[in-house]
């Protein structure tokens, strides 16, 4: 293989791993935009005592799962396209210093499970989410929400 075609190819996997974590995010905060929507509206229209705490709970662990499956990919996406980049500039011998982003750290130990925590955009999602869950069960134990509350008090006359 030419070195220009050598090049090409790499370029191209480092290129596809790139696009593969950028869609993946977008689709991970569209995603996240409908839960949080979802909860809001739960807000309104839903009493907190239809759910019990360990279904909000159980709601946040799955989503805890997601955002970390979600790293991981993320991670392989992005070692791909670092190696790809360092095997393009050392076959070229181009001389660039192409070392990987003290960010992207292996997946060990807690952080496999849990790096969701310190990625500053899942982190983020995460406490968003569990706040909206907290505000949903502090505010409404036990009581009607707003809209059941007008809805049952509206004298329609009949």
């Amino acid at each position: 293989m030419e070195p220009k075609e050598k090049f090409d190819a790499l370029m191209q996997i480092a290129n596809f791993a790139v696009a593969r974590c950028d869609g993946r995010r977008q689709y991970e905060w569209k995603l996240t935009f409908g839960v949080w929507a979802l909860l809001s509206a739960t807000l309104i229209y839903v009493k907190a005592d239809a759910f019990p705490l360990v279904f909000g709970f159980a709601v946040l662990v799955l989503y805890g799962a997601w955002l970390q499956a979600i790293l991981k990919r993320n991670q392989n996406d992005t070692v791909i396209a670092w190696h790809s980049l360092r095997k393009a500039n050392s076959d070229l011998k181009l001389g660039l210093d192409l070392k990987q982003p003290s960010f992207i750290k292996p997946l060990e130990g807690w952080r496999n499970y849990f790096g969701f925590f310190v990625n500053w955009s899942m982190g983020l999602q995460f406490w968003f989410t569990a706040g909206l869950i907290a505000l949903f069960y502090s505010l409404k134990v036990n009581e009607p929400t707003w809209f059941c509350a007008t809805n049952m008090t509206i004298d329609r006359g009949i």
